[in-house]
Protein backbone atom coordinates (compact mmCIF):
# COMPACT_ATOMS: atom_id res chain seq x y z
CA UNK A 1 0.00 0.00 0.00
CA UNK A 2 2.96 2.28 0.34
CA UNK A 3 3.84 2.38 -3.41
CA UNK A 4 1.57 4.75 -5.09
CA UNK A 5 1.53 2.81 -8.19
CA UNK A 6 0.02 -0.94 -6.91
CA UNK A 7 -2.70 1.81 -5.19
CA UNK A 8 -3.69 3.29 -8.53
CA UNK A 9 -3.51 -0.18 -10.32
CA UNK A 10 -5.62 -1.81 -7.65
CA UNK A 11 -7.96 1.23 -8.33
CA UNK A 12 -8.44 1.47 -11.49
CA UNK A 13 -8.94 -2.42 -11.69
CA UNK A 14 -11.71 -2.18 -9.29
CA UNK A 15 -13.75 0.30 -11.42
CA UNK A 16 -13.12 -1.71 -14.11
CA UNK A 17 -14.39 -4.62 -12.16
CA UNK A 18 -17.80 -3.14 -10.93
CA UNK A 19 -17.87 -1.44 -13.97
CA UNK A 20 -18.06 -4.97 -16.15
CA UNK A 21 -20.19 -6.39 -13.59
CA UNK A 22 -22.44 -3.69 -14.04
CA UNK A 23 -23.05 -4.73 -17.70
CA UNK A 24 -23.25 -8.07 -17.50
CA UNK A 25 -25.03 -8.95 -14.47
CA UNK A 26 -29.22 -8.05 -14.48
CA UNK A 27 -30.26 -4.90 -13.14
CA UNK A 28 -32.12 -6.31 -10.27
CA UNK A 29 -29.79 -9.26 -10.00
CA UNK A 30 -27.48 -8.00 -7.06
CA UNK A 31 -30.48 -6.67 -4.99
CA UNK A 32 -32.07 -9.94 -5.24
CA UNK A 33 -29.15 -12.02 -3.83
CA UNK A 34 -28.69 -9.49 -1.26
CA UNK A 35 -31.71 -9.10 -0.04
CA UNK A 36 -32.00 -13.84 0.16
CA UNK A 37 -29.08 -13.33 2.25
CA UNK A 38 -30.66 -11.25 4.46
CA UNK A 39 -29.56 -9.29 7.41
CA UNK A 40 -26.96 -11.22 8.20
CA UNK A 41 -25.58 -10.71 4.25
CA UNK A 42 -22.49 -8.60 3.34
CA UNK A 43 -23.43 -5.16 2.76
CA UNK A 44 -22.10 -4.62 -0.93
CA UNK A 45 -22.11 -1.51 -2.80
CA UNK A 46 -22.59 -1.11 -6.65
CA UNK A 47 -20.96 1.83 -6.46
CA UNK A 48 -16.69 1.57 -8.57
CA UNK A 49 -15.82 4.70 -5.55
CA UNK A 50 -17.11 2.53 -2.22
CA UNK A 51 -14.57 2.38 -0.35
CA UNK A 52 -14.83 -1.79 -0.51
CA UNK A 53 -13.52 -1.40 -3.78
CA UNK A 54 -11.96 1.65 -5.25
CA UNK A 55 -12.06 3.62 -2.09
CA UNK A 56 -9.88 2.23 -0.04
CA UNK A 57 -6.64 2.55 -2.55
CA UNK A 58 -7.79 6.35 -3.61
CA UNK A 59 -7.67 7.11 0.07
CA UNK A 60 -4.34 5.38 0.54
CA UNK A 61 -3.19 7.35 -2.57
CA UNK A 62 -4.52 10.74 -0.73
CA UNK A 63 -2.68 10.27 1.94
CA UNK A 64 0.55 9.63 0.14
CA UNK A 65 0.62 12.53 -1.96
CA UNK A 66 0.22 14.85 0.99
CA UNK A 67 3.34 12.42 2.74
CA UNK A 68 5.29 12.38 0.01
CA UNK A 69 5.01 16.40 -0.83
CA UNK A 70 6.12 17.36 2.90
CA UNK A 71 8.86 15.06 2.43
CA UNK A 72 10.01 16.30 -1.11
CA UNK A 73 9.88 19.63 0.69
CA UNK A 74 12.01 18.79 3.50
CA UNK A 75 14.51 17.23 1.49
CA UNK A 76 14.77 20.68 -0.58
CA UNK A 77 15.24 22.51 1.94
CA UNK A 78 17.83 20.32 3.94
CA UNK A 79 19.71 20.64 0.31
CA UNK A 80 19.49 24.34 -0.21
CA UNK A 81 20.36 24.94 3.74
CA UNK A 82 23.95 26.24 4.22
CA UNK A 83 24.36 24.84 7.31
CA UNK A 84 23.10 21.39 6.75
CA UNK A 85 24.91 21.71 3.02
CA UNK A 86 27.98 21.16 4.60
CA UNK A 87 27.41 18.41 6.46
CA UNK A 88 25.89 16.81 3.06
CA UNK A 89 28.44 18.01 0.84
CA UNK A 90 31.21 14.70 0.24
CA UNK A 91 34.42 16.59 0.11
CA UNK A 92 33.95 18.33 3.36
CA UNK A 93 32.41 15.12 5.25
CA UNK A 94 36.02 12.73 3.83
CA UNK A 95 38.14 15.40 4.53
CA UNK A 96 36.26 15.05 8.20
CA UNK A 97 36.51 11.95 8.61
CA UNK A 98 40.20 11.56 7.73
CA UNK A 99 41.56 14.03 9.80
CA UNK A 100 39.70 12.48 12.56
CA UNK A 101 41.30 9.15 11.49
CA UNK A 102 44.52 10.98 11.76
CA UNK A 103 44.17 12.42 14.64
CA UNK A 104 42.97 9.04 16.04
CA UNK A 105 46.34 7.50 14.69
CA UNK A 106 48.27 9.94 16.38
CA UNK A 107 49.60 11.59 13.63
CA UNK A 108 48.84 14.83 13.09
CA UNK A 109 49.38 16.25 9.77
CA UNK A 110 52.87 14.72 8.40
CA UNK A 111 51.07 11.31 8.21
CA UNK A 112 54.35 9.10 7.45
CA UNK A 113 56.25 11.13 4.71
CA UNK A 114 60.11 12.43 5.62
CA UNK A 115 60.27 16.11 6.02
CA UNK A 116 63.47 16.42 4.33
Amino acid sequence: RLVPTVCAYQALFAIALVANLKVIMPKGAAEAMLSMLGESGPKISTSPFAYDWAGEPIMYLACEAVVFFLVAVIVDICMHSPRLSKWLDSEVWVRGCLARLRAARGGGGGGGRDGG
